[in-house]
């Protein structure tokens, strides 16, 4: 009558754990102990820096903030082991986040390949196209293109291309093929929002700027009044040095 007994005792044990609890753990619960752990050594540096004196705190951030480099080194190694796992597009919109000035091209580049070739028409790629555009590099610019031209995803595809154009922005050599995309941004994604914001609307006033402020460009007409309150135009000084002040008393 015991080995009955024991049986069902051993049996009622492991019911009462979780599904899985023997197993491996996830892709998803490997790397979310990866960017918590490095999550924690940042909040524990932003509060001892927030205690220093103001005149130390430039040099203690310059010594001390802590690098991602190896958090990202073993992000790359659970993604390039499991890339096709759904985990993995998180995991490198956490790296594009905590990369700057940690990872190497050859991890980010890496990575973005990782989701064109697994994870191309996933729309939480939107969110990976949001962080690339504050990111200055051709990886991440033939990344963004990909997406522009291949996600099945119309959001993805939006986003990948404002984040393109916002790349370039600033770059006067690139002003004209700025102004195209952002031309395209306006008449293919009208209605296209991205966390509340309407992309088409956000990019009009930059684009106004492109094509009517630059240097070299025709300035735009402005009219006012004059001190004694008569009307005048810009254009009526045409070929004149004029210096124009803004100001406002608020």
């Amino acid at each position: 009558m015991r080995t009955p007994t024991l049986f069902v005792s051993f049996t009622a044990v492991i019911l009462l754990f979780p599904l899985g609890a023997f197993a491996e753990d996830s892709v998803a619960l490997r790397i979310k102990r990866i960017t918590v752990g490095h999550e924690k050594k940042v909040s524990a540096f932003s509060k001892e820096l927030q205690s220093l004196p103001r005149e130390a705190q430039s040099k203690f951030y310059r010594s001390n903030y802590p690098s991602a480099t190896e958090a990202i080194a073993a992000i790359k190694a659970i993604v390039l082991e499991n890339p096709r796992d759904p985990a993995v597009v998180e995991a490198v919109r956490w790296v594009v986040k905590y990369a700057r000035g940690s990872a190497s091209g050859d991890a980010e580049d890496t990575l973005l390949g990782v989701l064109v070739q697994y994870h191309l028409d996933d729309g939480r790629l939107v969110d990976v196209a949001v962080s690339l555009g504050e990111v200055d590099s051709e990886v991440s610019r033939r990344f963004l293109k990909t997406l522009m031209e291949k996600s099945a995803v119309r959001d993805v595809r939006g986003m990948a291309l404002y984040s393109y154009a916002a790349t370039i922005q600033r770059d006067e050599a690139r002003t004209d093929e700025y102004v195209l995309l952002t031309e395209r941004l306006i008449k293919e994604y009208p209605d296209l929002k991205v966390r509340g914001r309407n992309l088409a609307e956000a990019v009009k006033s930059r684009l106004f700027a492109a094509k009517h402020l630059a240097i070299g460009k025709t300035a735009p007409e402005i009219i006012g009044k004059d001190v004694d309150g008569k009307e005048m135009k810009l254009s009526d000084y045409r070929g004149k040095v004029v210096v124009i002040d803004f100001w406002g008393d608020w």
